[in-house]
Order: structure tokens, then sequence, then C-alpha cells
């Protein structure tokens, strides 16, 4: 990798965090407004008596602006300082979301979605930079990552969100919910952020070229959108695509003779510099039509509801992003360009995998594949970002972060477009001329087999174009050298068996959330790791459990027949009818030798497991269970419980559960867990005769279990043990 040449300015640890979190609020509102526009665009066209092509130029507008001034933005930014045109950038993003949100007219809301793209161009364009700037080649992959997680968390969330917030509040909100994170953002930059680094001397700004870039890049976009919509041999699409090319080469000759061009093009001498715009490029038009076509499949060919789809769309998006900063970290130790590498034969993977869809693929089966693409895409991303910064000085880091923005843009224009007419021409090959949306089931499946096909070669040609940084002995030793340190540390403990135990055990849930066997081997996975060791430290923090650990209280497996011959409202004959209806035997719990604090609490917990189904209120279902984990998670913190939550919704994916029951009996959980007693402090066995209400009164829980009746506990049918 070339020489990282952007010192970084002299900040604490400190100040460096609340940096970032400055810096990702704004790139967070900019991301989250591209996709959150899409759901409103039927409520804009009947809210404004308009129709469906005029309500697009809401996002249109916004999309063109923001990609067509770029280059000029950053060099602005390289010119007069970062940190004052990235404020410029939050204020003009926050008036413009303002002013969206009380918009009377439709064509009033597409000039104002025109300026608050005016304010996303500084902050997606200088953004990284200022990152680049504050942090060390050292931190830096990592900085990088936490970024790319944040445009992850927008791209995921913008539909979601975007849904909610019109059910709640109508689509004004979907702008003003801007305002006050613009103006906190606001406040961050200005307090955290150092002043930027300028050019030194006199500097010139490039009217003509940045002219020639917006003509260029705005007939570009509008010459894209015309050929999707109106065929690429259309007068429209072929005159604006001329334009965009006359102008292109104008614009490459006019930056070869100014003295201070808009775009140094000696730039891309730079190899390395180059082969990451390209792979970045190649990558962002595989991602652009991807969101396009799988609706279409998710829709016509597996008849989900709007809502799944939403949920499983979320899917390769929140990979990402968890993924983003753990490659940050492994770039900034193993070097960037490998893990780059990496990423995109996982991406390749996971579209040739993605390509074998077909009418019977399972929810399991689309997540599973799009396990692949979503890490891949994490494992790609940042440590790409952190090659194309680190290949420029410290004063082009602006128009670096532009070329970042505007590789990424012009990918997801050309991938709508040339993905979108790739689908739609396989898909007419079978379906006898006739158009997507009207197409049978079989036609979009051979439609979206081919698409993804062709996706996986876009991808190999990143991939080429991304092994090729590798272009001389020395880089080609350093790789070496890297391999194998690569493969020292995957032999060493620090990825040992447990770890691999507990994932592959989380899997076994994700399908089947009632294999006990699965479920005790993802304990004893977790029970290895630190923050299971801080979670059981968390628990002997309250003096009632402290106690009872260490007295090693344990009382013997009860006599269901003899606990029946108490009062019915005792927690004693409740307990032996809810065991005996259930099935349930009170001696098969699983042995756990006690050697220590840690395996007596987990001994305790399976003891009592289901006595706190009984006193919490929760039903012995999969609802019921993940319900009494968010309690646990509550009350222990323990890692446990967040897998079994995770399961939980993931399992909704490919089954009939309920998600809204799942999230609400999360919601109680978590509530009632923070409100109560500790429930590990209880010695229940010595109060088998004490009525549940006086239980529940001692514990703090009598008002929160008024909505889950006793009778839906005993007389819930179950068969089936708890987790």
């Amino acid at each position: 990798m070339a020489k990282l040449q952007a010192e970084p300015l002299p900040l604490s640890d400190s100040q460096k965090r609340w940096v970032l979190f400055g810096i990702g609020l704004g790139v967070f509102m900019s991301t989250l407004d591209v996709g959150i526009i899409n759901v409103t665009l039927p409520t804009l066209v009947q809210a404004f008596d308009t129709t469906f092509p005029t309500a697009q130029w809401a996002a249109l507008s916004y999309q063109l602006v923001s990609s067509s001034l770029v280059l000029g933005a950053t060099r602005l930014g390289d010119m007069w300082g970062k940190k004052s045109l990235y404020q410029a950038g939050l204020i003009v993003f926050t008036l413009g979301s303002l002013l969206c949100g009380l918009a009377p007219s439709i064509e009033w809301l597409i000039a104002f979605r025109a300026l608050q793209g005016l304010g996303a161009v500084f902050i997606s364009g200088l953004g990284l930079a200022i990152i680049t700037e504050v942090f060390p080649a050292s931190e830096r992959g990592r900085a990088v990552g936490v970024i790319g997680s944040v445009v992850s968390l927008g791209i995921a969330s913008g539909p979601s969100a975007g849904g909610l917030l019109l059910n709640w509040s109508g689509w004004h909100s979907i702008f003003l919910i801007n305002v006050p994170l613009g103006i906190i953002a606001s406040f961050l930059v200005a307090r955290v952020v150092p002043p930027s680094v300028r050019l030194p001397g006199k500097q010139k700004f490039d009217p003509f070229g940045a002219l020639l870039a917006l003509l260029t890049l705005s007939s570009f976009g509008l010459g894209m959108t015309s050929g999707q919509s109106q065929g690429f041999i259309s007068i429209n699409a072929l005159v604006l695509l001329s334009i965009a090319a006359l102008s292109f080469a104008t614009f490459l000759v006019v930056e070869a003779i100014i003295e201070q061009p808009l775009l140094e093009l000696h730039l891309f001498r730079n190899f390395q510099l180059s082969m990451s715009l390209l792979s970045g490029w190649l990558v962002s038009i595989v991602l652009g039509g991807g969101l396009l076509i799988t609706p279409f499949f998710l829709e016509q060919v597996k008849n989900y509801p709007i809502a799944k789809v939403g949920l499983l769309m979320a899917v390769s998006p929140v990979l990402t992003g968890l993924t983003a900063p753990l490659a940050g970290r492994l770039a900034d130790r193993f070097g960037s360009q490998l893990i780059n590498s990496i990423g995109l034969g996982l991406m390749i993977a996971g579209c040739l995998g993605i390509s074998t869809f077909d009418a019977q693929i399972t929810e399991f089966g689309y997540v599973s594949r799009y396990l692949f693409y979503g890490v891949g895409l994490g494992l790609f991303l940042s440590p790409n970002n952190t090659i194309v910064m680190g290949s420029v000085p410290r004063n082009r880091l602006g128009i670096a972060s532009g070329l970042l923005s505007l590789s990424r843009t012009a990918g997801n224009t050309v991938g709508v477009s040339l993905i979108g007419a790739i689908f739609g021409g396989l898909v007419a090959s079978v379906a006898a001329g006739a158009d997507v949306s009207v197409a049978p089931p079989e036609a979009i499946v051979v439609g979206f087999q081919g698409t993804y096909r062709f996706a996986a070669l876009v991808l190999s040609l990143a991939a080429i174009a991304s092994i090729s940084r590798f272009h001389n002995l020395r880089s080609w030793t350093a790789l070496s050298q890297t391999l194998r340190g690569f493969f020292r540390f995957t032999r060493q403990p620090k990825i040992p068996t447990y770890h691999l135990q507990a994932l592959r055990s989380f899997v076994q849930l994700s399908q089947n959330p009632r294999d006990l066997n699965a479920l005790n081997d993802l304990e004893e996975g977790l029970s290895h790791t630190d923050i299971y060791q801080a979670s059981r430290e968390y628990i002997k923090s309250h003096p009632d459990v402290l106690q009872i650990v260490q007295e090693r209280y344990l009382a013997p497996a009860p006599d269901l027949d003899a606990l029946l011959n108490y009062a019915t409202d005792s927690l004693g004959y409740v307990y032996a009818f809810y065991m005996k209806k259930s099935g349930l035997n009170p001696e098969l719990v699983g042995q756990v030798k006690i050697e220590d604090d840690n395996s007596y609490i987990r001994l305790r917990l399976r003891q009592t497991h289901h006595i706190h189904h009984i006193i919490t209120g929760f039903e012995n279902d999969l609802a019921g269970e993940v319900g009494l984990h968010a309690f646990y998670l509550a009350q222990t913190r323990s890692p446990l419980s967040v897998a079994a939550i995770a399961i939980g919704i993931v399992y909704t994916l490919h089954s009939k559960e309920d998600l809204h029951t799942i999230i609400t009996r999360i919601h109680q959980g978590w509530n009632m867990g923070l409100k109560a007693r500790p429930l590990l402090a209880q010695k229940w066995e010595e109060n088998w005769q004490q009525p549940l209400s006086a239980f529940r009164t001692e514990l703090g829980l009598k008002a929160l279990v008024a909505k889950h009746s006793l009778s839906s506990l005993t007389n819930s049918g179950s068969n089936t043990d708890g987790w």
C-alpha cells in the first residue's frame, strides 16, 4: 500500500471520539435521506395531487445536486478549510430539511430537496477527509470502518424509518426529523473538530472546470434516468448522454492545461488511487442494481408483504455495518489491500449463491447467501476508502473524499440503469416481452438469476483491479508476509474453537429455537468470552445475589404431586400444574458441575427458569422465551440473552412467528427487568405455599404482569420445553 501521507492533527483519544461522533451524525443524516424518500413517494402523490413521475423528482433532485457538485465542493474544502464548509453543509442541509417539511407544493418540495442535496455535497464529500486528518495511520482503518458502518446504517434504516414516521405523523416528519439531528451535529462539529489545513499560497477556484463537471455529471445522471424509463436509444437519452460525453472530454482538456485545476489529473498516475476508485465504482454498480431488482423477486415471486421485504432487504446493510469496524481493525493489522480483496471474494461468492434463488428459496436460505454478500461488502468498503484517502497528500484529502463520493454515486446511477436494463431484458425474453411489473414469477426468477451472474462478473473485474495493485515484487513480498502473519494469527488461540462452537450453535438455533442441545452448546461457547465474565460480575454486584451465590443455595427437585396440595393461587400449585400440563420434568435440568461462581449461576438459572416464566407471566412459547430473555438482559447483561433475542428475530424470517409480537415481548421484558428486584436472589423452593401475588408485589412485578393473565400460562397447552 502507498505510504499514508496525511499526518494526523494532535488530538486526545477522547477528542477524536467526539470528532468521529459529530462527523458520523452528519453522514448518517445525509445517507438516511437517500432511502427515506423512496417509501414516501406514493404518499406525496396523494398529498400534492400529482403524478408519480413528478413526485420522483423529489428523489432525483437531491441525487443529481449531491453528485454533480461534489468535485467543486471538495476542491473548495481543500482551499478554504474542510471544517467551515462541512459546518456550512450541515446548516444548509438542516435548513433544507425544515423547508421540505413545510413545503406547500410538490414544486417547492423538489426545490427544497435540491437545497438539501447542496448541503449533502459538503457532508458526504468532506466528512471522510476530516476523519483522515484527525486519525493517525494506525487508527485510520478503524475510524473509516465506523464511518462505513454509519453509511450502512443510514442506508438500511432509511426505508424502515420512513415507513414508521409516515405511520406516526405523516410525510412532513421524514424531513423534520433532521432538524434536531442537524442542530446537534452542527454544535458538535463547531466544538470538537479542529481547524482544517488549507492549501498553501494563493489559490484560485476553477469555475469553468466546475461548470463542466456540473454539466457532465448532471447530463449523465439525467441521461441514464431517461434511458432507464424511455430506452437508451430514445432521443432524450441519446442527446443527454452525448452532452455528457462532450462536456467530459472538454473537462479533461481544460483540467490538463489550466494552472490550478478543479481536479489534478496527475493524481490518477497513482496506480493505487486509480484502481481503488475503479473497484469502488464497479462495486457501486452492483449495489445500485441489486437494490433495484431484489424487491421484485421478494414481492412477485415469494409474495412477501412490504414489511417483510423491508426487513429482508435490511439484512445485507446491517451485516455490512457490523463488519465494517472489524474490517478497519483487520486492515490496520494486516493491510487494507488484503482485507479489501478478501471482501470482494466473499461478495462474488455471495452473488453466485444469490443467482441460485428460485421460488422455493426459504428466508433462511436468503439470509445465508446474503451473509457472504453483506460481510464481503463490509470487508471491502472501509479498507478501500482507507487506500484512497492514504494515496494523496494531506492538502488533497478533500478532492480524494470527493472522488470516493463521486465513484459511489456514479456507480449507483449506472447500476440502476444497466442492471435494470439487463434484468428487464431477461424477464421480457421469457415472458414474451411483458414488463417486469406484470411478468409471471418464473420469468422474474430467470431474470434475477441471470442478472446476479452478471453482477458476479462485474465484481470479478473489481477483484482484478484490486489485486492488480500488487503490481511489483515488493508488493507481492509484502502480501506473502502479510498472508503468513494472517494465517499465524488464525492458528493462535485468539480465534478459539469455542467461538466457532457458539457461532455453529447460533445458526442451528436460528433454524430450530427449541434445540436444547444447541442452546447448551451456545452457552458453553459464550462462557469463555470476556463479555460473559463481565456479565457474571455485573450479576454479583447486587448484594442479595452475591449472598446466594456465595452460599451456593440449591434445592432438590420438587415433588409435583405434593405441590398440587397447596392452594391454587400459590407458587407451588401453579408451578406443578404448569410443569405437568407442559409435560416437563423438574429433574431433567442440564447437568452443570459447580466449580466456581459462574457454573453455580448457570445451574441455578436452569433450575428456576420455568419459575421465572410463571413469576413474570411470559408464556412458554417463542415470544415468551424472547421476552424472558429480554428480562434477563436487563438484570444480567448476559450475552446469551442477546443471542436468544437475536435468534427469535431471525427465526421470524422463515417461520410463521409474528415479528410484532416478538418486538412487543422484548419491550415488555426489558422494562419489567429494569424495575424488578433480581430473580436470581430468590429462594423460591422455601416458599412454595406463598401466593403468586405476594411474590410479584415483593419483586415489583404486579403492575407489569397485568397484561399476561395466569390462565394464559396454565392453559396454553404448550408441550415444549423452554430455552
